[in-house]
């Protein structure tokens, strides 16, 4: 037996291990590969996401589609973009953005830059929309009550706000100017019913009650030509579809997620179709005719030079079905995923 131990430590004594060089070969190599292959394993990462929120509202599309056809309407009790000051009057986002840097310059849209902490809205989302805020007039007010939506929920993001559950990204630090509503006073989600005065959030439109406009001129880009004037409401933990079991909880944005150091709102969105009474205060203020039957918008894309008219005519609304959905972050997987539809010119009116 000794023998044997000896004869194996011989042979295991006359065997060479690695030199110094060889290894730093070795690490080399692989550092190589990992500069290789990283960039793509990120690439994948980032189209999982993709992919993952394209299902999300696919889902939601179905789910839609199957509540519209049973009940004629769309869900209620969902969530206005809307956030109100100190003073309790409501902010126009139009207020808080810079249009040549597609950034937020205040609290409410995200200005991409985490050192200043989250804010409401991502600056993707307002870039996509360029939402204008829309004080209900009586006969808007009355069709979206038609439309089945009866109820909605202020977002009113403020400083006393601990936890904003299935609404947003998780609270880490709040832009310091996010309004504080005074004296401990928290009016998060608060309910109201949807009556004339009412205050939303509409895609590339604005409306105080007197005055109607387009939130961007031309030259100015928008994500979605087609949603000009649509109300955008959201999915919140409070809506009918959640309560009637047709959603568990309310969806998350994956891509919202990984950008939660700079906004908090991550809900998926309802994209109302434009209102009869919309469109009319849209012909009445844009065409600068009383003539005008309607109004034309003209965009074109910036990449592909395809031109869109968007047509919109007095008292023409449109159908329950042509309801649609975006991501927080403007997306919508059966259109463009970036701003690219430049306003070519002033609105043209139709006679």
């Amino acid at each position: 037996m000794k023998e044997k131990l000896r004869k194996v430590f011989r042979r295991l004594k006359g065997q060479g291990g690695f030199t110094l060089i060889e290894l730093l070969i070795v690490i080399a190599i692989m550092g190589f590969l990992v500069a290789m292959i990283a960039p793509r394993l990120a690439k994948v990462a980032g189209n999982a996401s993709d992919v993952v929120c394209d299902n999300n509202q696919a889902r939601l599309r179905q789910v839609l589609a199957a509540y519209t056809e049973g009940h004629g309407t769309l869900p209620d009790r969902l969530t206005s973009l809307v956030c109100h000051d100190d003073t309790g009057v409501a902010v126009d986002p139009t207020t808080q953005y810079d249009f040549a840097t597609e950034l937020g310059t205040g609290w409410y849209i995200d200005d991409n830059n985490k050192g200043t902490g989250q804010e409401v809205l991502s600056k993707d989302f307002y870039a996509m929309t360029k939402m204008g805020l829309v004080k209900l007039s009586p006969d808007e007010a009355k069709e979206l009550q038609q439309l089945g939506v009866n109820t909605i929920f202020y977002l009113n993001v403020n400083q006393d706000v601990k936890a904003m559950d299935y609404v947003s990204n998780e609270i880490k630090k709040f832009n310091a100017n996010i309004p504080k509503h005074g004296a401990g006073k928290n009016d998060y989600m608060a309910v109201t019913p949807v009556s004339a005065g009412v205050e939303v959030l509409a895609a590339g439109y604005k409306n105080d009650g007197t005055t109607a406009a387009l939130t961007i001129q031309p030259n100015q880009k928008i994500g979605h030509p087609d949603w000009v004037g649509r109300i955008l409401l959201g999915v919140g933990p409070e809506s009918d579809l959640v309560k009637e079991g047709l959603i568990q909880q309310a969806g998350m944005c994956p891509n919202g997620i990984k950008r939660s150091d700079h906004f908090l709102y991550n809900n998926y969105n309802i994209v109302v179709p434009r209102l009869a009474s919309t469109a009319t205060a849209m012909v009445t203020a844009l065409a600068n005719d009383p003539a005008a039957i309607g109004v034309k918008l003209t965009f074109k894309n910036e990449r592909t030079g395809e031109t869109k008219d968007v047509e919109i005519y007095k008292d023409q609304g449109e159908e329950v079905w042509q309801v649609t959905t975006c991501c927080p972050e403007g997306c919508n997987p059966m259109a463009v995923s970036e701003p690219v539809w430049v306003l070519t010119g002033p609105p043209a009116a139709i006679k």
